[in-house]
């Protein structure tokens, strides 16, 4: 009976993973044409490009080639016509002199000096005035060719994940712990949370403006700091330092934490409204505005560094996750039920992967995994979904059996 039992097992697992190995294949072909028509896209935009950097640079010349032209046609023009009256005078003189009228050819020299010495000035006016080049060459670009010719800098493949070999995520329930506590007058609202050690977390309650520190082996409040107005999203920094993102006050508020207390430290103007905050090598990267929406990248001196703006490209940033590897940002894009998404984009701000689907509304807390799939918090649809780094939607086991209402934060 043992032995059927894991006859019987191993023939589940082994038609499971059947059932895997023909469900990658079928997404290796549609990634395959994806590939094929991503690198296609890209010839295209490249080539778009080079025409267009070709077509600005004839222009150019052209321009130059033009007003040169145009130039040394004033310069003829002007010289035929000093060359002309010239002729007339010296014409008129010699005439003069050849019928020995003396008298006369006296009196027009008197004359015509002035105007010869005006077409003198004038000569060397329509010099100054027309000053131009008699030979154009065009300079090469030799990085943009060398940069071409180096390795292999068309681009790269990458690959995500590993859908033959991909193990269940099973997760049991553990315990609550309570964070309104009796210094509090409101409603507690969980916008935010943070692991600061193995048994404190930081708490971000928007609903009495405050960041608390919890010791969630005891479910004691070991010290909070009531803030200026609510905090919407809190994560942590180097050197024992918390970054708030406080909405209606644009900043991003910097807090100093100890084992046992927390203090207020300074404040970064974004000038924008602060939805959600991440951080990577020294800088922050912001989550701005509703409907559109953007994401702004500063130092930690408030320097704009980058900002992703592209038209579209979100409608509310609401969470943001930068990959371990620091290559990638995930975005949870919360905005109305039938926009809710969540993007993964590189530093570039191109839109690398997106995931969409009708039963996942409004994306809110965003969790990279050891193993580097992601966990996201779906907050109207009051579930958590496990996505791969490609954002593709890979196996949890046990929330079924877990009561989860408005999932905010990991």
């Amino acid at each position: 009976m043992d032995l059927n039992k894991k006859m019987e097992v191993l023939i589940k697992k082994s038609e499971y993973n059947i059932m895997k190995a023909a469900a990658a294949t079928t997404q290796l072909e549609q990634s395959h044409g994806k590939v094929i028509e991503d690198i296609q896209l890209f010839r295209k935009e490249i080539n778009d490009r080079l025409d267009q950097m070709e077509s600005i640079i004839i222009k150019e010349a052209e321009t130059v080639i033009n007003t040169a032209n145009h130039k040394l046609e004033n310069i003829k023009d002007a010289y035929e016509k000093i060359a002309e009256e010239v002729k007339r005078s010296q014409s008129f003189l010699n005439d003069l002199s050849k019928t020995n009228k003396q008298n006369k050819l006296f009196i027009e020299m008197k004359n015509i000096i002035p105007r010869i010495m005006t077409l003198e000035n004038e000569e060397i006016q329509i010099i100054n005035d027309n000053t131009t080049y008699d030979d154009i060459q065009f300079d090469r670009n030799e990085n943009l060719l060398n940069q071409l010719k180096s390795g292999n800098n068309f681009g790269k493949i990458l690959t995500y994940g590993k859908p033959s070999s991909d193990t269940g995520l099973c997760v049991t329930y553990e315990r609550s712990i309570d964070v309104k506590f009796p210094t509090d007058v409101q409603r507690s609202d969980v916008t935010g949370t943070v692991m600061i050690s193995v048994t404190q977390m930081i708490v971000a309650d928007y609903g009495n403006m405050k960041i608390k520190m919890i010791n969630i082996d005891t479910g004691t409040l070991v010290s909070e700091k009531t803030l200026s107005t609510a905090p919407n999203d809190v994560i942590k920094l180097p050197q024992n330092k918390l970054a708030v993102a406080l909405l209606d006050e644009n900043c991003i508020q910097i807090l100093s934490y100890t084992d046992t207390s927390l203090s207020l430290d300074r404040c970064i103007d974004v000038g924008e409204s602060c939805y959600c905050v991440g951080y990577c090598q020294d800088k922050l990267v912001v989550g701005c505005n509703y409907d559109p929406g953007k994401l702004v990248v500063l130092d930690l001196d408030g320097k704009i560094k980058q900002v992703f703006d592209t038209p579209r490209l979100f409608d509310g940033p609401e969470k943001i996750l930068i990959s371990s590897d620091e290559k990638f940002l995930y975005v949870s894009d919360y905005n109305s039920d039938d926009d809710s998404k969540c993007i993964k984009i590189d530093w570039q701000g191109n839109v690398v992967q997106r995931f969409q689907d009708q039963g996942c509304k409004r994306p809110k807390g965003i969790q990279e995994m050891e193993d580097g799939t992601l966990l996201v918090c779906f907050y109207k649809s009051h579930k958590i979904v496990r996505l791969s780094s490609s954002l593709k939607t890979c196996e949890i086991k046990g929330l079924e059996e877990i009561k989860i209402y408005y999932p905010q934060d990991f």
